[in-house]
């Protein structure tokens, strides 16, 4: 049986979004953090899941007894150097999830992806591969890395992404293509929030 890592990254800065923390920020009732954290603690796939963020109390929310229930494997990570970029939330979270068959990486400003979606694209998971769903064309997340690239991973240069990755390596990239769009939409300013939870 493969071990899939989850690696929720929540260490940006939302520089769209304001002032206000959007991770923390309320969508539907719920910070727009929870969304993601429900969904994959939910789903049994995944072993470990790491939450890795730049706020003690976007931290907090992975803490919550409905999230870090018995039977998860729920490690919390805070990224001390959100400066750095991605790239140290993507360092952090793989050194934190250890050995894996593959690490999946969910940005945590999804609130429509859903388990359909999660679930066609680790149906592509494979050695060797990259796995991320698209929309017409559009990439989309979570992007879904075979332990085959975890050096790589742990070695981004400052500034890079794990999509720089893909692009150096088109040959490994595997996209499953998404039916429903809205699970691959994410939120990045405030009236985009407004406007959907109406």
């Amino acid at each position: 049986m493969h071990t899939i890592a989850a690696i929720l990254v929540a260490s940006g800065f939302s520089r769209r979004f304001g002032k206000e923390d959007k991770l923390l920020s309320l969508f539907k009732g719920k910070p727009l953090a929870r969304y993601t954290l429900e969904l994959v603690t939910r789903m049994s796939r995944f072993n470990p899941v790491v939450f890795v963020a730049a706020k003690p109390e976007v931290a907090a929310l992975a803490e919550d007894a409905e999230i870090a229930r018995p039977g998860i494997d729920l490690r919390i990570v805070l990224n001390s150097h959100p400066d750095y970029g991605l790239r140290e939330s993507v360092r952090l979270g793989v050194i934190a999830a250890g050995d894996a068959d593959f690490y999946a990486f969910f940005p945590c400003d999804m609130p429509w992806l859903d388990a359909a979606t999660v679930n066609a694209v680790l149906t592509r998971a494979a050695p060797g591969k990259i796995v991320h769903p698209v929309h017409n064309g559009q990439p989309g997340n979570p992007c879904v890395f075979a332990a085959d690239f975890r050096d790589t991973l742990l070695s981004l240069e400052a500034g890079a992404r794990p999509r720089d990755i893909q692009k150096r390596r088109p040959e490994c990239v595997v996209a499953v293509e998404i039916a429903d769009s809205m699970a691959l939409d994410d939120i990045d300013r405030p009236e985009e929030m407004a406007r959907c939870a109406n």
